[in-house]
């Protein structure tokens, strides 16, 4: 292919990538439950790899001005100004938008890789996968008598439910793929591969997931026939090979090992399913409070990823468990897209969704096209439906872990279509050459400003997080403090230094800092503590009152809060005598 890098270069590319998707899903399968940690991992990289392709592909990359990059673009300028619509929580939003800018950067520098290359990397990734979860195997059934003493377990055989098996139901075309192409010890190995592929999706027994494959297996079936390409009965063998096995271990452990979302669980052995940590099902209301988000403000919504910092305020009070903080998003993508980004940005994503899968089709029916290409573009386009369908019912992409794959997927969906399409498309045009190297320029210093910013953003939320662990209130004062150095507006940095400046006796200082807490969260309960708590300190015991009873709305057992109108009463009485 005329613009593939060499493929010396190309091989470092994918080993690296192979390397990195298995440290972060190393990461996500131990018991480890703060998001920051593995993001910590994927982003720094993801912005550093970025920057190390665009250097190799200097002057090797056409910029397409067509309806797709269009799409892309204005979804993510939509991104990037749509909290300051609302004027709070824009630090946030900002950090959440420069992921996804990070994310599409990498897809569209490897969609330039020659097709087999990603490949290798999807195969790769699925059989680091079915390692892991051959592990978690052999914990679950205690082959190993090692692994009966809990702290000795390496691996969790879920991390989170939702995001491990959305991982294994998003590999799992690869092996397929492979399998079908392969004789032999070849063909062997991968149907064990996707064997253990599929008993991870088990091992989760998200419901969703399964939702996902069943319209995954649907869209293949009808465009292998829309597009001939089901010769000698291929795409049977296809629907056979995934759904038999699924409905195999679905039916041998479903009811057993089954999790709602909100359940994060731990086998231990067979038939004994232990809780660590049991979240009540709160998704209708969530639904719900969310809907008044949207209705509230349905044009451009609240602001890409500060759902969690404004869904507070629409929640009812029975409704909302302060322990569901730690979510991101309602479980359905599309309620999740418009409360953020309203009605255009659901639109956009829509139609950037729709805009895929209708080229695929294209694609898939053009009989000019080799049919071993053809089928090849199923493998990622299977994923993608996947990926799409069972986000409607569970988590969304937000997890490094399922935006690597989905990095891969998108690089490789295009890549096919650049390598093997017969002519260039009627639609859009090519940047003429003057112009490219600027603009390539402009978007490399895009790419190391926004690595350099999610960098210090990740750094100073993981400080913020141990900053609590010192011994001493100045240990803890300094190291808030670095922490909100490297993120002034976050809000895990920005809560944690208030705390601090309160701990230490930095009263004057604690006073400035509350105020710019409220002002950037103001509907989060611990904002309006620290808040009120200044108030306090000022004598403004009417207005102390006040906010700690909106605390008190949304998280009625919130002890911070009670305290604050004990001793509002009590100054109160005091002022009295």
């Amino acid at each position: 292919m005329q613009n593939a890098v060499p493929r010396s270069g190309a091989r470092v590319g994918s080993i690296v990538l192979c390397v990195w998707f298995g440290a972060i899903l190393i990461a996500i399968s131990k018991q480890l439950q703060v998001d920051e940690l593995k993001d910590s991992i994927f982003y720094p990289v993801l912005g550093m790899f970025s920057l190390w392709y665009m250097w190799r592909r200097r002057g090797k990359v056409s910029f397409r001005i067509a309806p797709f990059s269009a799409l892309v673009i204005a979804y993510l300028l939509l991104a990037l100004l749509s909290a300051s619509f609302v004027g709070y929580a824009w630090y946030e939003s900002l950090a959440a938008t420069t992921r996804i800018l990070l994310v599409i950067c990498l897809a569209w520098l490897l969609s330039y890789e020659e097709p087999e290359e990603l490949l290798f990397v999807g195969k790769v990734f699925s059989v680091i996968a079915s390692l892991i979860v051959f592990i978690n195997l052999l914990e679950v059934y205690d082959v190993i008598k090692i692994w009966r003493v809990s702290n000795t377990r390496i691996l969790a055989p879920v991390g989170h439910v939702s995001f491990y098996s959305a991982v294994m139901a998003l590999l799992s075309p690869f092996p397929v793929w492979c399998a079908l192409r392969s004789r032999g010890a070849n063909r062997f190995f991968y149907s064990v591969v996707f064997l253990l592929l599929m008993a991870g999706v088990w091992l989760a027994g998200t419901r969703s997931t399964l939702v996902g494959i069943i319209a995954g297996l649907l869209t293949v079936a009808a465009l292998s026939a829309i597009g001939h390409l089901a010769r000698r009965g291929w795409y049977l063998v296809l629907l056979l090979l995934f759904f038999l096995p699924l409905l195999a271990f679905m039916a041998l452990g479903l009811k057993t090992y089954r999790a709602d979302g909100n359940v994060v669980t731990r086998l231990a052995k067979v038939g004994d399913v232990q809780d660590v940590n049991e979240f009540s099902s709160n998704r209708i209301p969530m639904y719900k409070s969310t809907l008044r988000m949207v209705m509230r403000r349905p044009l451009f919504g609240w602001g890409n990823g500060t759902w969690k910092y404004i869904y507070p305020r629409y929640a009812r009070k029975d409704d909302l468990i302060k322990h569901n903080f730690w979510m991101h998003h309602p479980h359905n993508e599309l309620l999740f897209q418009a409360s953020q980004m309203g009605i255009v940005g659901l639109g956009l994503f829509l139609a950037i969704s729709l805009f895929v899968f209708f080229r695929a089709v294209i694609f898939l029916t053009n009989t000019g096209i080799p049919l071993e290409a053809r089928r090849m573009l199923l493998v990622p386009l299977t994923s993608l439906v996947i990926a799409f369908v069972a986000w409607q019912f569970d988590t969304s992409s937000v997890m490094s872990t399922t935006r690597i794959i989905l990095i891969v997927l998108l690089a490789l969906f295009f890549a096919i279509e650049r390598s093997y399409r017969t002519s260039e498309p009627s639609l859009g045009w090519v940047l003429p050459l003057p112009y490219r190297r600027p603009l390539y320029i402009a978007t490399g210093i895009a790419v190391a400003v926004s690595t350099i910013f999610i960098s210090t953003y990740l750094l100073g939320t993981n400080l913020a997080r141990l900053a609590p662990f010192k011994r001493t209130p100045e240990a803890i004062y300094q190291s808030a403090k670095r922490a909100f150095l490297l993120a002034p507006r976050a809000s895990t940095p920005l809560l944690g230094y208030a705390g601090a400046l309160l701990k230490s006796g930095r009263i004057e200082k604690f006073k400035e800092v509350a105020g710019l807490v409220y002002r950037e969260y103001p509907d989060l309960p611990k904002a309006m503590y620290l808040y009120s708590y200044a108030l306090l300190l000022d004598g403004k015991l009417e207005e102390a009152e006040v906010v700690a009873k909106q605390a008190l709305m949304i998280d009625p057992d919130f002890p911070d809060a009670l305290n604050i109108l004990k001793e509002v009463e009590v100054r109160r009485l005091r002022n009295r005598s």
